[in-house]
């Protein structure tokens, strides 16, 4: 199997729930991975992701809640505005 444009996907976070008040200490993989595809123009959060809630983003994502909750709302709120 080939390897996609973007890269293959890395594997989600063992606990979406660890990070769920503060920051990680730096950007999960998976969660970098989303970041880099979207400032590439390879993905933008459809509408299933941007109508769920924070849990179920961060879950569907495979990233922490903290980084749903500001990372990836961060970057819907640029491609809206």
């Amino acid at each position: 199997m080939s390897e996609p444009p973007w890269g293959m996907k890395p594997p989600p976070v063992d606990d979406i729930e660890q990070y769920w008040i503060e920051a990680p200490p730096e950007p999960s993989p998976r969660c970098a991975y989303w970041v880099r595809r979207h400032r590439e123009g390879s993905w933008r959060p459809n509408k299933w992701v941007r109508r769920e809630g924070y849990y179920s983003r961060a879950s569907m994502l495979g990233i922490f809640i903290w980084e749903a909750t500001h990372t990836i709302a961060d970057l819907m709120a640029e491609d809206e505005g």
